[in-house]
């Protein structure tokens, strides 16, 4: 009991609320320590036994347990650290800079090793799924937009990836993403790479010249990767040993965009390098990657290829010219046999 107000309390859980006049944390924490202290002295063998069958339940329930509808001490102390903790982050030093990235995907399905990919690159830093709806009606695609923000969060409970969903509803795909990058993160975290699916000609070209649909919402829209047709009805999902979907996933029963015009995108492309001044990375190939498997422990070897391009620039009123130089670096991929 001690231990359970000494949470409460620390945790700053709203609807704790003591009548007790001179309890505060320090009492309850006070009473926990005399506790185990009194416990420990009347048997130490029975009290240490009965401490690790305690620790082991807790375990045992918090990763085996299913959802549970009543409150969890622990999301209140995780919110409470949280929230203190992200007020004290200040904008990032060079020394630390790591990739915060922001992906803006389509279909999950034809970007599934696109997303473990950045899954991957992030290395614990902030990772965004960025998806834009494109309507003009946008009280009409409420509910449609809460549909999906359950549906991504159930993606990325199933493919065991750590991010967060940001979705848009906008008019027009280069609005949608001008305002997933401003409004994503928070505080002193913000993506600090927005990475996009290389135009795709090919499907681009089969596309016909005048749209025959006759469903208006194909009329336009934001493909980042064109869509594919799914079946929408079954409802339980795996993923195969090589990295492909074998069944449905949570996302299939979503409304993929229709493909972006080529101003669309390279519209998005110069707000993104020009005006909001965020690092760009194009994406392209990503559906033919094979991810190593969990039993190959072979060393694996990386080639970096540095290109420096040098260029003398004149400044208006300077007399001196100044030097800009540019690196590119290549990196190939290579394992041992």
């Amino acid at each position: 009991m001690n231990l359970a107000c000494f949470l409460l309390e620390i945790g700053s859980a709203p609807n704790f609320r003591p009548s007790f006049n001179f309890f505060n944390w320090q009492t309850a924490l006070f009473g926990t320590i005399i506790s185990a202290l009194a416990m420990l002295f009347v048997d130490r063998f029975y009290a240490i036994g009965f401490l690790g069958i305690l620790i082991f339940i807790f375990l045992f329930i918090h990763y085996n347990s299913p959802p549970k509808s009543w409150g969890d001490v622990s999301q209140s102390l995780i919110y409470h650290q949280v929230r203190k903790y992200l007020l004290r982050l200040k904008q990032e030093h060079v020394k630390f800079w790591r990739p915060q990235i922001l992906l803006f995907v389509n279909d999950p399905r034809r970007q599934y090793k696109l997303i473990q990919f950045c899954n991957s690159m992030k290395k614990g830093a902030l990772y965004i799924l960025g998806h834009v709806i494109v309507t003009d009606d946008f009280g009409g695609s409420v509910p449609e937009a809460r549909s999906q923000q359950a549906a991504w969060s159930k993606y990325i409970d199933f493919s065991k990836i750590k991010a967060f969903v940001n979705i848009a509803i906008s008019p027009g795909v280069e609005w949608g993403a001008r305002n997933i990058v401003m409004t994503s993160g928070l505080g002193g975290m913000r993506p600090n790479i927005a990475v996009l699916g290389f135009y795709n000609l090919d499907d681009f070209r089969r596309q016909p010249l005048i749209n025959l649909s006759d469903s208006p919402t194909n009329a336009k829209g934001t493909e980042f990767h064109a869509p594919t047709s799914q079946s929408r009805n079954r409802k339980s999902f795996k993923v195969s040993e090589g990295n492909t979907m074998s069944d449905v996933l949570p996302t299939d029963s979503c409304k993929t965009e229709g493909m972006m015009s080529v101003t669309s995108y390279v519209t998005i492309l110069e707000d993104l390098l020009l005006r909001l001044q965020i690092n760009v990375a194009i994406a392209k190939g990503f559906e033919d990657l094979d991810f190593p498997s969990q039993d190959n422990h072979s060393k694996k070897f990386i080639d970096l290829w540095p290109i420096q391009m040098s260029a003398e620039i004149t400044t208006a009123g300077e007399n001196r010219p100044n030097l800009l130089t540019t690196n590119f670096d290549t990196c190939k991929f290579s394992a041992s046999n």
